[in-house]
């Protein structure tokens, strides 16, 4: 028989809060996951980011913690961009996460964003079977409902971002229909004052006038040469 881990609650410093528990591919515990408190005064490059995080005793978190922290931490975390550990393929971009909507994408790494803290416990309790050896029932369940849990904020996650997405193109379409309509009003005024133009010329070199301008920029009418004196 396997067996089963005591119930452990990480020890927390001032200010931390739990993350939550993550796993890894094979759906096993790999560490609990802690939100430190501090953040950032200003904004951070990639390598900044990481430098401080390190100052202030923690790591950025990868992309799928920062899933789980929106998930569990979203009142504590900063509405910004905030940079995690992971690099993207090309290496002068690096992954980042939203935690006002919960959008994940890559920047430039000079980008001067935002960024959390979190460091890692792992817990004996949760590890005392030890190995690929598999958990007692009551830990499989408690896992199980874990992975479901987690596959169920992210389909709703999903599915709000889409809605959100959605609207935000619908306002900007109708924005680009705003802005559209009122640059052809804008064309249609100035081929309307165009045309007043040219039929005031044609009327002034019919009375044997045209127009001029001074040295301080005014407009005149004045005779045409060669008119009466």
């Amino acid at each position: 028989m396997h067996p089963t881990p005591t119930t452990s609650t990480p020890a927390l410093r001032p200010g931390e809060r739990i993350g939550g528990i993550v796993l890894n591919e094979a759906g096993d515990y790999q560490h609990h996951l802690v939100l430190l408190p501090a953040r950032p005064k200003a904004g951070l490059t990639w390598q900044a980011a990481k430098d401080w995080a390190a100052s202030v005793g923690g790591e950025l978190p990868t992309p799928q913690e920062q899933s789980l922290l929106f998930a569990h931490c979203k009142d504590h975390l900063p509405e910004a961009w905030c940079w995690s550990n992971k690099e993207a393929a090309d290496a002068s971009y690096a992954w980042f996460f939203y935690f006002y909507s919960g959008l994940q994408g890559i920047y430039s790494k000079s980008f001067e964003g935002s960024a959390v803290a979190v460091r890692r416990l792992i817990l004996e309790s949760f590890n005392s079977f030890g190995g690929t050896a598999a958990p007692a029932p009551a830990q499989a369940k408690t896992i199980a409902a874990l992975r479901k849990r987690l596959e169920r904020w992210e389909l709703d996650h999903l599915r709000a971002l889409s809605v959100s997405l959605h609207q935000q193109l619908e306002a900007a379409h109708e924005r680009a229909e705003r802005l559209q309509s009122e640059l052809d009003r804008a064309w249609r005024n100035a081929e309307a004052w165009q045309d007043d133009a040219m039929e005031l010329v044609k009327q002034l070199e019919a009375s044997g006038e045209q127009i001029g301008i001074t040295q301080a920029g005014q407009l005149v009418v004045v005779e045409q040469e060669g008119g009466a004196a």
